[in-house]
């Protein structure tokens, strides 16, 4: 911690117009310094001091500056890092919305210690979420470089800024889901688009010492803000949407159970409703995760289990048809060939 005389050695960050400050490893009790003189985010603050501090001897660079009042950008990069490497626990104590792009490295991110809200986050993927009051830790599960770009807004510079209007649009984009049932914690994740990407990049390749480039930081901040809340929009009703771990556990299992059930008598409905998913949820995600619905999985299942029992001679036609669930042999016919290129009669005459 920093006493009382070094503080005042160092001026506030000036608002409403870009102020830069080029921070390294070496340097992290200057940036320590000035983030606990950026209101209102006292918190957030203290966290992303603590991050650089604790890089040690890592080649760390991060860049702070604030394009309009209450909206702050962070840069950071650098590396290699350890890896399994902590972020600091982060714990917002003003309302504001953040949003990160991930250019480089790999981490893991959990909210409020909840299971569901486990993210692993690569290249190119975001986070978007209304932090006011939630616990948010990380790991660095990648040891190569590192690169990030963060966006403070506070909720009065909103309002401020773009109006009550944009206000909430933003707010309802974080907060509720496309059906518009509301979220328990309002955070999401996605992959950005390769106009959110390339603008990231930029930001992270500008030149940050030369005031000359005030004009170009704000507007290239800015756009930054636009693309991640229209790539956050996006993924409300996407289905590129980035899956925490609790998702994936879920459904390799319900995969796994189709494996080994496809020929019992059970809906699609009951099978999400056993993995305590929505239907809707469920073959979102699946379909993202698997390249197939889950419907589309249990008839490939099954008419595997079909071809393999014609190709053996262990069944007939019919006898296949009626087992994985066909009322009419003629259906089961025409979607084995357009499965297989052949009907079953074919497959099974052949059969050794």
């Amino acid at each position: 911690m920093l006493d009382n005389d070094q503080c005042r050695k160092n001026e506030p960050v000036a608002q409403g117009r870009v102020d830069l400050i080029e921070i390294c490893v070496d340097a992290c009790t200057s940036l320590s310094t000035t983030l606990r003189n950026i209101p209102p985010l006292s918190a957030a603050r203290e966290s992303v001091a603590s991050f650089v501090a604790r890089a040690g001897d890592f080649k760390v660079q991060n860049s702070v500056f604030e394009p309009l009042k209450g909206i702050f950008l962070t840069v950071c990069s650098g590396g290699p890092i350890p890896p399994h490497s902590a972020l600091p626990d982060f714990f917002c104590d003003q309302p504001c919305s953040i949003f990160m792009l991930f250019l480089k490295g790999r981490c893991t991110m959990e909210v409020a210690g909840n299971e569901e809200l486990h993210f692993v986050m690569k290249e190119n993927d975001f986070i978007a979420g209304d932090w006011y009051g939630q616990h948010t830790k990380g790991h660095i599960t990648a040891p190569k470089a590192w690169s990030h770009v963060s966006l403070m807004v506070t909720e009065d510079a909103a309002k401020e800024h773009f109006g009550l209007r944009f206000a909430e649009s933003m707010a309802r984009i974080l907060h509720f889901r496309e059906d518009g049932t509301r979220r328990s914690i309002p955070v999401l994740a996605g992959c950005g688009s390769p106009d959110l990407v390339s603008i990231g990049r930029r930001l992270v390749s500008m030149r940050k010492d030369d005031p000359l480039n005030a004009m170009e930081l704000r507007s290239a901040s800015l756009d930054f803000f636009a693309r991640i809340l229209s790539n956050a929009e996006l993924s409300q009703r996407s289905q590129a949407a980035v899956l925490s771990e609790h998702d994936v556990r879920i459904l390799t299992r319900l995969k796994k159970r189709i494996e080994n059930e496809f020929l019992e008598k059970t809906s699609v409905k009951d099978l999400c409703a056993s993995v305590g998913m929505s239907e809707s949820k469920a073959n979102r995600a699946f379909k993202q995760l698997f390249n197939v619905t889950i419907a589309g999985f249990l008839h490939n299942c099954r008419l595997q289990y079909a071809h393999a029992m014609l190709s053996e001679r262990k069944r007939n036609v019919s006898e296949c048809a009626f087992e994985i669930g066909y009322a009419s042999i003629s259906h089961f016919i025409t979607a084995y060939r357009k499965q297989y290129g052949q009907t079953p009669g074919n497959v099974f005459r052949r059969a050794p």
